[in-house]
C-alpha cells in the first residue's frame, strides 16, 4: 500500500503545474498517479512494475535488442551537461525513470489509465539529454491499440520540440532544454485537445491546441514514451538518455469558467509579403475547454497597409459564453524588393519661358509607378532649370522608400528665345510690343510699289541669330488696315499678302542671306492714310517648327501716299 504522503506529493505537483496562470480550475479528483520515488522501484525500474495508484495497466517496458537499448532508475542531473540550476530537474528524492538506445533500436515504455474524457488532464515530467545522429526521443498519447492521436518530441539536429497531431507536424518553437519540461495534456473533447508545456529552466509556459490524429472519439488510453537510438554513436551514454517522473492523471470540474479560449494560428506567426500585393490571411482556428470550437466566432483586427513597407501585426481575438477572451497575433512584414517603374518620355525641343538671359527652361520629366506608396523623381539637370541653348543630357532616377532605384535618360535640346527685329526701308523701334502702345513712327510707302519687309532674329543676348536658326523656324507676315479709335484701333481692311517676287504665299517669309524677306505687293491697298486715323499694320511672327504653340512677334506702322 503506498503512503498517504505520496498521494500528497502527486496533488502538490498538479497544483504546481496548474499555477501561474495556465488553469485557475480545482483538481477535484485525483484519478491515477506514480512517480519514480515511490517504494516500488527501490533499486530498479522493470517491466510489469506497479507504482502508484488508479492505473489500468502496470508499467510495460519494451526493448527490441536486449543490450542495445533498456531502462534504469537515476538522477535525471546526470543528462546533457549536467544540472545547472541546482534544482534536480525532473527527480523525486533524487531519481527518475530512465530509457537508453543505441545502434539503431528504440525502447518504449507505456502506462495503461481509464479512457479520457473532457475535462480529463495528463500531467508529466520529462528531460532528454543530447541526441545523436538520427535519434528521437519524445511522448505520445494512444489509443488500446497503440495508434498514436498526439506525440511530443525532439529530434537530433532540429532546434525546437516538435508536436504532431492530426494536422501534422508542427514546430513548437520550444529550444532544447536539458533541464527539463513539464506537460499538461487536457482533452477537449473526442477530436480537440489544449497542451501546455512549461520549461523548468525559465518558467515559460506555451500553450497549443489542435485536432488528435486518428478516428474522432477513439479513446485514449495508453500513454507511451520512446527513446530511438540517441545514443546513435555509442559515446558515454549517461548525457544521452531520457528521464521521465512524475505522472498524474486528474480531472477539472471548475465551478465557473475562467480559462480563455486557446487560438491556434494556421500558418507561420511570421509572414512576409511583397509590397503591393494582397495578404492572403492564413486565419487562425479557437477551441475552449468548455464551449468547444469557436473558431467561427474570431474576429481579426490589423493595421497592415500592404503599399508601405514595415512590420505589421495582425490580431485575432475570441471570447467564450463566460467572456473570457483569447487573443493571438501574427507578424506580417511588408517588403519592397522590387525598383520604381518611370514612364518613356521622348527627347523633347523646348524654348526658354523668358527672353531674360537667364530664364528658366521648362520640360516633361518622367513620372514614376511604384508597388509602394511613396517613390520619388529627381531630374539632373531639373524641370525649370537655367539651361543654355544646346543639347543637354538629363538623367532621372525613381526612387522608393526601400531604397530600390530605376533611371532613365533622354535629351532636351534648347533652342534660343528669339527676337524679330525690322531691317531698312522699314523704320521700328523694334521691341516686342502692342503697336497700340508704343511710338512706331510711320512708314510712307506709294500704293502700287512694291514695300519690302526684311526681318532678322537675335536671342536674349542680343546676337544676331538669324543664319543659324533659319532652318528650325518659319515666318509670317499679316498686314491689316486699322483705324484709329480713342486709345485703341479697330481692323477695318485685310489686304492680301501678295508677294512680289521674293517672298511665299499666304505672307511666308523667304530667307535671303542673314534675313528673312517679303516683297509685299500694294496695288490693292488704299491710298491716302498719311496724317489722318487710318493706318496699316505689319505683323510679323516666327515661330520654330519643333514647339508648335511657341512664336515671337514684332509689328511696325506703314501709311500710304
Amino acid at each position: 500500500m503506498h503512503s498517504n504522503r505520496w498521494r500528497r506529493t502527486i496533488g502538490y505537483l498538479c497544483a504546481v503545474l496548474t499555477a501561474g496562470g495556465i488553469s485557475k480550475a480545482t483538481a477535484q479528483e485525483l484519478i491515477a498517479w506514480d512517480s519514480a520515488a515511490d517504494p516500488v522501484y527501490d533499486g530498479s525500474w522493470c517491466d510489469r512494475q506497479e507504482g502508484g495508484g488508479g492505473w489500468t495497466t502496470p508499467w510495460m517496458l519494451w526493448t527490441r535488442d536486449t543490450g542495445s537499448c533498456g531502462y534504469f532508475l537515476q538522477t535525471s542531473t546526470s543528462n546533457g551537461d549536467g544540472d545547472r540550476t541546482g534544482d534536480g530537474d525532473i527527480d523525486t528524492n533524487g531519481r527518475a525513470w530512465g530509457l537508453f538506445a543505441r545502434d539503431g533500436v528504440t525502447a518504449w515504455a507505456l502506462r495503461g489509465f481509464a479512457p479520457l474524457t473532457p475535462w480529463d488532464t495528463l500531467c508529466l515530467s520529462m528531460d532528454n539529454g543530447w541526441i545523436d545522429g538520427d535519434g528521437v526521443v519524445g511522448m505520445g498519447l494512444q489509443t488500446s491499440d497503440y495508434q498514436n492521436r498526439v506525440e511530443f518530441y525532439f529530434v537530433a539536429g532540429m532546434a525546437h520540440y516538435i508536436l504532431h497531431d492530426g494536422d501534422g507536424p508542427r514546430d513548437t518553437g520550444i529550444p532544447f532544454t536539458d533541464e527539463g519540461l513539464r506537460l499538461l495534456f487536457s482533452i477537449v473533447d473526442g477530436q480537440r485537445y489544449i497542451l501546455t508545456v512549461i520549461e523548468r529552466e525559465t518558467g515559460i509556459a506555451r500553450t497549443f491546441s489542435g485536432r488528435l490524429s486518428g478516428e474522432a472519439n477513439a479513446a485514449i488510453e495508453l500513454v507511451r514514451f520512446f527513446n530511438y537510438n540517441a545514443n546513435a554513436f555509442g559515446a558515454d551514454g549517461a548525457p544521452r538518455d531520457l528521464y521521465v517522473n512524475s505522472l498524474a492523471l486528474y480531472t477539472m470540474r471548475p465551478d465557473a469558467d475562467e480559462r480563455a479560449p486557446q487560438i491556434e494560428l494556421l500558418g507561420s506567426s511570421m509572414v512576409t509579403i511583397e509590397c503591393g500585393t494582397a495578404f492572403a490571411d492564413p486565419g487562425a482556428r479557437a477551441f475552449d475547454d468548455m464551449d468547444g470550437d469557436l473558431s467561427d466566432r474570431i474576429a481579426t483586427s490589423s493595421d497592415l497597409n500592404v503599399r508601405r513597407p514595415g512590420a505589421y501585426t495582425v490580431t485575432y481575438r475570441v471570447a467564450d459564453a463566460a467572456g473570457n477572451e483569447g487573443v493571438a497575433t501574427r507578424t506580417v512584414r511588408v517588403v519592397d524588393t522590387i525598383a520604381p517603374t518611370l514612364s518613356r518620355v521622348s527627347d523633347q525641343t523646348v524654348v526658354p519661358s523668358t527672353s531674360a538671359v537667364l530664364a528658366p527652361v521648362f520640360f516633361r520629366a518622367p513620372t514614376a509607378t511604384d508597388n509602394s506608396d511613396s517613390v520619388s523623381v529627381v531630374c539632373v539637370p531639373a524641370p525649370g532649370s537655367f539651361l543654355a541653348p544646346g543639347a543637354h543630357t538629363v538623367t532621372c532616377t525613381a526612387t522608393d522608400s526601400s531604397g530600390n532605384r530605376s533611371q532613365f535618360v533622354f535629351r532636351v535640346t534648347v533652342l534660343p528665345f528669339l527676337r524679330v527685329a525690322f531691317q531698312a526701308p522699314i523704320q521700328d523701334d523694334n521691341k516686342a510690343d502692342d503697336i497700340e502702345k508704343d511710338a512706331d513712327q510711320a512708314n510712307l510707302f506709294r500704293v502700287g510699289v512694291p514695300m519690302p519687309h526684311i526681318v532678322k532674329l537675335y536671342d536674349c543676348k542680343g546676337r544676331d541669330v538669324t543664319a543659324a536658326v533659319a532652318p528650325l523656324v518659319k515666318l509670317q507676315l499679316n498686314v491689316t488696315e486699322r483705324e484709329q479709335r480713342g486709345a485703341g484701333s479697330v481692323q477695318v481692311a485685310d489686304p492680301p499678302e501678295k508677294a512680289s517676287v521674293v517672298g511665299g504665299a499666304k505672307g511666308a517669309m523667304a530667307p535671303v542671306g542673314d534675313t528673312f524677306q517679303f516683297n509685299l505687293d500694294t496695288q490693292t491697298f488704299e491710298a491716302g492714310t498719311q496724317n489722318n486715323a487710318r493706318f496699316f499694320r505689319s505683323l510679323v511672327r516666327a515661330a520654330y517648327v519643333a514647339v508648335p504653340g511657341v512664336f515671337f512677334e514684332e509689328d511696325a506702322m506703314l501709311e500710304s501716299r
